[in-house]
Formats: structure tokens, sequence, C-alpha cells
């Protein structure tokens, strides 16, 4: 899927909303801005969303979806 730097596309989003509802694991891969894409999963999930993603030269990063990390997250777009 296409999204342009420093974006996050409503497609991307819509994506990534309808892969939350799928059971079990869910691969997207982004051609383009993905650093990003952490946001949507974070303010689409439920408290039981567990994100794992890729941090370059560094590792994975993994995210477990609460109240205090939505509220962080939604702090920092209404900001953007």
């Amino acid at each position: 899927m296409k999204n342009p730097p420093e974006m996050i596309t409503k497609e991307l989003w819509e994506v990534i909303k309808e892969s939350l509802k799928v059971k079990g694991p869910v691969k997207i891969i982004i051609d383009g801005e993905e650093d990003l894409a952490v946001t949507p999963f974070i303010m689409e999930g439920d408290s039981d969303t567990v994100i794992l993603y890729g941090l370059l030269n560094k590792g994975f990063v993994l995210v477990n979806v609460n109240k205090s990390v939505k509220e962080k997250v939604r702090k920092l777009l209404e900001k953007m």
C-alpha cells in the first residue's frame, strides 16, 4: 500500500481499521511513510491490541494499546 512521506492517508487508515477486525496476525506492507502507521493502530485498536514493528538499526518496538497510550497519541494528533 502506498503512503506519501509525512502523511497517513485515509486509505491507509481504513486498511488498518479493517485489519483490526481480522482474527489473528496481520501484515501490512507500506511503500513510503510507514513510521506514522502505528498511529491508526493505536487509535482504532482495543485494549487487547498488541503492535509490533521494526525500528531501523535498533530492533523491534512493542506497544500494548491502552487508555494512557491512546491519550498520548490523541494529544500528539491534535498538535499536528
